[in-house]
């Protein structure tokens, strides 16, 4: 997992050929008039997905993970609590994983940080990620996942 301020992304960027592609449409779209969905930035190598919830207490959160994909998740609006782990962490999986959408979840542990507007995360294979748990209070979150083919 990688954790860092937008303005720091070129220098991840020989990790994977797509993520040139998915950090300048993070640098340079204006991220706050896109509509709640799915926006294309270069067909299955990356895509963004928007969308604003209210945080939720982390009993109600659950673990995920992908194969095919690395998240960079980045919080346009409002603060949460992320949860990471890597998988080994995880101690049972709860609903088996989904081609179609890329997911799996579990049950386990990890640790969390403050994700707030203008830092982001990329998760990659092999991170359990838990997000969108409410930090101080409960609060609406207004946030931009960005898959990036593996």
């Amino acid at each position: 997992m990688i954790y860092d301020l937008i303005n720091n992304s070129d220098l991840y960027l020989s990790i994977n050929k797509n993520l040139k592609s998915a950090f300048d449409f993070l640098r340079k779209k204006d991220l706050f008039a896109l509509e709640i969905g799915r926006h294309e930035i270069d067909g299955d190598n990356s895509y963004a997905l928007v969308s604003e919830y209210k945080s939720k207490d982390e009993s109600a959160g659950r673990w995920e993970a992908h194969k095919n994909y690395l998240d960079i998740q980045l919080v346009l609006m409002g603060k949460e609590k992320f949860g990471f782990s890597n998988l080994k962490e995880m101690t049972k999986v709860t609903a088996e994983y989904s081609a179609e959408n890329d997911i799996m979840f579990f049950e386990g542990s990890g640790n969390f940080l403050e994700l707030t507007a203008g830092y982001f995360v990329i998760v990659f294979p092999g991170d359990a990620h838990k997000p969108g748990i409410t930090a101080d209070e409960e609060t609406v979150i207004r946030k931009i996942v960005v898959k990036v083919k593996i």
